[in-house]
């Protein structure tokens, strides 16, 4: 594999992570450390290691440092977990839980206003 593949496929999933989570970011490490926690750790562990890996291709000396195997394993389950994303479910999942986090506020501070208002003697 020679260090235009390597950079193909980082670019391949760079897209992908521009589409599936949409993050922005100039390069492939920084859309990863951009995602976070929105990436399951090893693929996080493994975008890192490919971002990386690109770096080493363009020097032909250290380009023989690099895994290729694992290059091509995180291509493929990276493209196939970001092939899964929704990221109109994640909108609506959003908007859900803070909808739902508001109305549990109100009701235990009109509960606990309830409360006061009982122990003062006002109802």
């Amino acid at each position: 594999m020679n260090p235009s593949e390597i950079e193909q496929k980082a670019e391949d999933v760079f897209d992908a992570l521009g589409r599936g989570l949409r993050l922005r970011g100039r390069t492939l490490g920084a859309r990863v450390n951009k995602a976070g926690r929105m990436l399951p750790r090893g693929l996080r562990r493994d975008l890192a290691y490919m971002s990386e890996a690109v770096e080493l291709a363009r020097n032909p000396r250290l380009a023989r440092l690099v895994d290729l195997p694992r290059i091509d394993r995180t291509h493929r389950y990276a493209l196939r977990w970001l092939a899964d994303v929704d990221p109109g479910a994640r909108a609506r999942d959003l908007v859900w839980e803070s909808a739902w986090r508001i109305g549990l506020v109100v009701i235990l501070v009109g509960a606990g206003l309830l409360g006061v208002l009982a122990w003062r003697g006002f109802v």
